[in-house]
């Protein structure tokens, strides 16, 4: 490090010399760049370029999306599932339109007794889920 300290005073010196004209024209230049932007109302165009290309995406997409092929998605609902339980056996089959399920009496009492306690006190007047 002692063999660059030569090298780093020099740099300083240069620096303390250079520096003041450096900011100085620097300053100007930034003015005249400040004087430039607010004649020719680059702001204004900025934002309106900005907003253009906005414009323009959401147009794309929207087409886009326009053209999409739905078919393929709506065949696709038109397929059961098929829902399998722990033994790998089936235990029932889900339609968009349908679904294949039991009949009540095979239902046992502690389910309907469970799906009652946690309904309101009113459950048995009005006889349905809230």
């Amino acid at each position: 490090m002692k063999r660059l300290e030569p090298i780093l005073n020099v740099l300083k010196q240069v620096w303390k010399k250079m520096s003041p004209p450096v900011i100085k024209l620097l300053k100007r230049v930034l003015e005249k760049v400040r004087h430039f932007w607010k004649k020719r109302h680059l702001t204004q165009f900025l934002l309106l370029g900005i907003l253009s290309f906005v414009l323009l995406g959401i147009l794309f997409f929207a087409y886009t999306a326009s053209q999409a092929n739905v078919q393929s998605l709506q065949d696709g609902l038109s397929q059961t599932t098929i829902i399998y339980d722990k033994d790998g056996d089936v235990a029932t089959k889900v339609d968009t339109n349908r679904s294949e399920g039991i009949d009540v009496t095979s239902i046992p009492d502690y389910v309907s007794h469970a799906v009652i306690a946690i309904e309101d006190r009113r459950f048995m007047e009005h006889k349905d889920l809230t």
